[in-house]
């Protein structure tokens, strides 16, 4: 990691968690208020647009966890890359050396927590961070085999800040930034995935459709 990137999130980091403790007396008191109360279970899809090296790529995150008043979000998540992305490759195939074009793959599981800072009228504002381990590689298939190399363990820190906004009921937008970094990056396939990253979002709110009301004895 160079040290222009290390900067980079260092100041974004500073400026989101800057904005946070201004007001840390609420962000102290939505934590303790948020983890007083019984949390629900909570499954999310989401996705994040970055560029690994040259190439436009999207990473898409499967998350589950528990809900704390809608507050505070916590729990694991499974991310992939979306994006097809392609590497041409010098290998011995069958004895023979041949040029091959490989699919390149980033798996990786994280542990995560998101803090919603403000929620008022149609507007909601939160800060995600996750840290996660996994592995990225090349894959060549054939009619009838398949070929991984390059294959290595990663880690991976993400932070973002995004918000939302209610155009209609049970229907938002929302958008956010913020940056990726790979540690142990894989030098053998070359490329670079630490990255700013972007976030364009369509939310759906399905409880203002469906609000099950609980019945007591």
């Amino acid at each position: 990691m160079t040290a222009s990137k290390t900067i980079a999130l260092i100041l974004f980091n500073f400026l989101s968690f800057n904005n946070l403790f201004c007001q840390k007396d609420q962000f102290f008191l939505d934590i303790t208020q948020a983890f007083k109360e019984k949390p629900k279970i909570t499954f999310r899809i989401d996705s994040r647009t970055s560029f690994i090296s040259n190439n436009y790529a999207t990473v898409e995150s499967y998350k589950v966890g528990l809900d704390f008043q809608k507050k505070i979000f916590v729990g694991v998540s499974f991310s992939r890359l979306k994006t097809s992305i392609y590497i041409n490759r010098d290998i011995a195939l069958n004895t023979e050396k041949t040029t091959i074009n490989a699919k390149l793959y980033l798996n990786y599981i994280s542990i995560f927590a998101d803090y919603v800072f403000f929620n008022k009228n149609k507007w909601e504002f939160e800060l995600p961070i996750q840290l996660g381990g996994g592995y990225n590689y090349l894959k060549y298939k054939t009619n009838n085999d398949k070929y991984i190399f390059n294959k290595k363990f990663t880690i991976i820190y993400e932070t973002n800040i995004n918000g939302s906004y209610k155009l209609i009921k049970g229907l938002g937008i929302g958008a956010g930034t913020g940056y990726r970094i790979m540690f142990l990056a894989n030098k053998d396939i070359g490329k670079h995935f630490t990255s700013p990253i972007y976030i364009f979002k369509i939310k759906f709110f399905p409880f203002d459709f469906f609000n099950p009301k609980i019945l007591k004895d």
